[in-house]
C-alpha cells in the first residue's frame, strides 16, 4: 500500500514539474487614447500550460475587455482552455475580480474571453490554463481599455427633469373610484 502510494505521489510531481508558465508584462497602461494589445503565446510542450498577461492601470475608470482564441501553428497543434480569470496584483495570488467564459468551438477546439471590466489604479493580472495537444499550440489574445463612459453634467440634468415630470403627472393623476 505504501508503494502505490509513493508511486503515486511521484506521479503527482512529474505531471505538476511538467506544467509551463508563460509570463507576458504588457507594461502600463495608460488612456486616453484607447489601447488595444494582439499578442501571442506559442507553447512547445503538450499537456498542462498557462499564460498570464500582467499589466498596471494607471487611469480610474479605465475599462478594459478581452478575447483568447486557440490556433494551430502549421496547423499541428490545439490549446484548449481550462480556465481563464482576472486577478488583483501580479500573479495569481491577489483576489480574483471576475471569471471568463469558455465556448466550445467547431473541431473541438474552445475559445474564452473576459466580459468587460472596470478597473481602478494598480496592478493586475489576465491568467489562463489549458492543455496542449499536438504541440506546438498557439493562443492568440486580444486585449482592449479604455476609459469608461461616464454621462455628462447636461445628460443627467436631463434625466433628473425627466424622472421629476414623470413623478409630477402620477401624482396629479386622480383615479375613479367605483362603489
Amino acid at each position: 500500500m505504501i508503494k502505490v502510494l509513493s508511486f503515486a505521489a511521484v506521479a503527482l510531481m512529474a505531471v505538476k514539474a511538467s506544467a509551463v508558465t508563460t509570463i507576458v508584462s504588457l507594461g502600463a497602461i495608460v488612456v486616453p487614447p484607447t489601447q488595444s494589445s494582439s499578442i501571442g503565446i506559442t507553447f512547445a510542450r503538450n499537456g498542462a500550460n498557462s499564460g498570464f498577461y500582467e499589466f498596471t492601470i494607471s487611469q480610474p475608470n479605465t475599462t478594459g475587455v478581452s478575447s483568447f482564441t486557440n490556433s494551430a501553428v502549421g496547423k499541428i497543434g490545439m490549446f484548449n482552455f481550462l480556465s481563464l480569470n482576472l486577478y488583483s496584483g501580479f500573479g495569481i495570488g491577489g483576489t480574483k475580480l471576475e471569471t471568463g467564459t469558455i465556448v466550445p468551438r467547431a473541431g473541438g477546439t474552445t475559445q474564452a474571453y473576459l466580459d468587460p471590466y472596470t478597473f481602478g489604479t494598480g496592478n493586475y493580472t489576465i491568467a489562463y490554463s489549458g492543455t496542449v495537444k499536438g504541440r506546438p499550440a498557439s493562443v492568440g489574445s486580444s486585449v482592449t481599455f479604455a476609459l469608461a463612459a461616464v454621462p455628462e453634467p447636461a445628460s443627467w440634468a436631463l434625466m433628473v427633469v425627466g424622472f421629476g415630470m414623470v413623478g409630477f403627472a402620477a401624482r396629479r393623476r386622480t383615479t375613479a373610484v367605483t362603489a
